[in-house]
């Protein structure tokens, strides 16, 4: 039976094995962005730069299935040098600065002077990969000829879109081409399909006189693209707005834009500036403004949200000492608890009782967390201590 089985065993071996050790790995230029530069230049040739990372597995993918595809392999030698670059490794990351690199993999596409030709990211399966590359080689879908194809009719929006999307491919801004554009266009003319995509694509500022237009005629341009994507714009100029200066606790130029969202006078603009307030405000630790953000604004916009429910209340629990506001996080917590019963919640709900000093209520709300812990078959060792100190008190 045995000597039967091994020959199988061996074949299966082999078989399974086999399609790992056929593929040839692609052999990507990884010498460092100033080698790579001065080779393309030496060769004229554009270079193919992927730029990834080591924990990436949408990266690994690219790398190992689809780069080393006969296919693939050889429409990159022959018309570009292919260099790769490991954002976190030899100064990667400032390189991936200064093509503007936020997600991996990113693809960008450079001439043997560094100027930026054509840029795109994501895993892509080979047919989409195949299109990207070929129309990455194509001098009439690269950056320098679609803007200057657009340098010279500025008023031509078939040209201004072109040039949009692929500078938005290619993680570029495109406001500048846009605004150029519809300097070119009375207010009478903005309400159109082609015009609704390069607002829709390039223009980014809550103040330009385009996005307002927009505020003002939500109808219109609704009825030629639809009321989803307007809403989504709407959406995404606030979030884009806010968020980069939320994250990094910039709160003059938020302050700034929050103005201008805030004037908008729409619900949905106005939850974005709640989750923005509390979050830029957590950052800076300016916790009477956090307070003052989020005392009315939690009721409103996160009734129903047991997740922001129970984060703004441990915001509360951990920083803020005033009654009054302690009395409304506990409403929250419980709020939280009976949306999503969980032991975090009804832990969260008795040690804010306790910093209320309300030890009945923060006992009964302990006893809660033991009974929950009991019940679904966690441990009751931080119940129990809580317990013990309350009622020790």
């Amino acid at each position: 039976m045995a000597s039967r089985t091994l020959p199988k065993l061996l074949f299966f071996v082999l078989f399974c094995a086999f399609p790992m050790f056929g593929q040839t790995p692609f052999p990507f230029n990884e010498s460092g962005f100033a080698s790579v530069m001065k080779q393309a230049k030496a060769e004229n040739k554009p270079v193919l730069y992927m730029f990834y990372a080591s924990w990436c597995p949408h990266c690994h993918k690219m790398r190992e299935e689809i780069f080393p595809e006969p296919e693939v392999a050889a429409l990159l030698n022959r018309n570009f040098l292919v260099a790769a670059q490991d954002v976190e490794l030899d100064g990667g990351r400032t390189i991936a600065r200064k093509f503007n690199v936020t997600s991996y993999p990113t693809f960008v596409v450079l001439d043997p002077n560094g100027e930026l030709l054509y840029g795109f990211n994501g895993e892509l399966k080979k047919p989409d990969f195949i299109k990207e590359i070929t129309d990455a080689a194509d001098e009439e879908k690269q950056l320098p000829y679609l803007k200057k194809a657009f340098g010279n009719e500025p008023s031509d929006g078939n040209r201004a879109l072109a040039l949009i999307m692929a500078l938005r491919k290619a993680g570029q801004p495109t406001s500048n081409v846009a605004t150029r554009y519809f300097s070119t266009q009375k207010e009478e003319q903005l309400v159109s399909a082609l015009n609704w995509k390069i607002i829709a694509n390039g223009i980014s500022d809550m103040g330009s006189r385009e996005f307002q237009y927009v505020l003002k005629h939500q109808k219109e341009f609704a009825d030629v693209s639809s009321e989803k994507r307007v809403q989504r714009k709407i959406e995404n100029i606030v979030s884009e707005a806010l968020r980069p200066n939320a994250e990094k606790g910039d709160t003059v130029s938020y302050n700034r834009q929050r103005v201008l969202a805030k004037a908008m006078n729409i619900r949905k603009a106005d939850s974005l500036v709640y989750v923005y307030d509390k979050q830029i405000y957590e950052k800076v630790q300016d916790w009477d403004a956090y307070k003052k953000a989020t005392i009315k604004a939690t009721d409103v916009f996160a009734s129903k949200d047991y997740s922001a429910l129970r984060n703004t209340a441990a915001v509360y629990l951990a920083a803020i000492n005033d009654k009054n506001a302690l009395q409304k996080a506990v409403a929250w917590s419980e709020r939280s608890t009976a949306l999503q019963e969980s032991k975090e919640g009804l832990l969260q709900t008795a040690k804010l009782y306790e910093k209320l000093n309300d030890i009945p209520k923060a006992v009964a709300a302990a006893r809660r967390v033991k009974e929950f812990c009991e019940r679904v078959g966690f441990g009751t060792k931080e119940a129990d201590e809580l317990l013990n100190r309350l009622q020790s008190k």
